[in-house]
């Protein structure tokens, strides 16, 4: 079974407490509920791809995604978490086909 991915939220703010906040890693557990491994590893990816706080204005939760997770569908995931994050949001099983298959060609018969 693989491990559950951290949220690009979370990612964010491991990133934010460790760089901006300069809190330790058992400080941002505390504050995030993230284990402490798991914090090790994004904070080593994030000084592996240079990342430092606060984040370019050009890296949005697809492009963080990216870098975290790379191989894994993260324009699936990416998405929905960007629609569910919003306030009074309900997802619907079609609306959530509508954003899984926007951005695909429709089947040529």
């Amino acid at each position: 079974m693989s491990a559950k991915r951290i949220t690009m939220r979370k990612i964010r703010d491991i990133l934010r407490l460790r760089y901006a906040g300069a809190l330790s890693i058992r400080q941002i557990r505390a504050s995030t509920k993230v284990s402490l491994g798991a914090i090790q590893k994004l904070l080593a990816k994030a000084e592996e791809h240079g990342l430092s706080w606060p984040l370019a204005p050009e890296l949005d939760d697809r492009q963080l995604a990216r870098l975290f997770y790379p191989g894994a569908d993260t324009v699936i995931v990416a998405t929905l978490y960007f629609f569910i994050g919003r306030p009074g949001c309900v997802l619907s099983s079609v609306c959530i086909r509508q954003i899984l298959f926007a951005d695909r060609e429709p089947a040529v018969t």
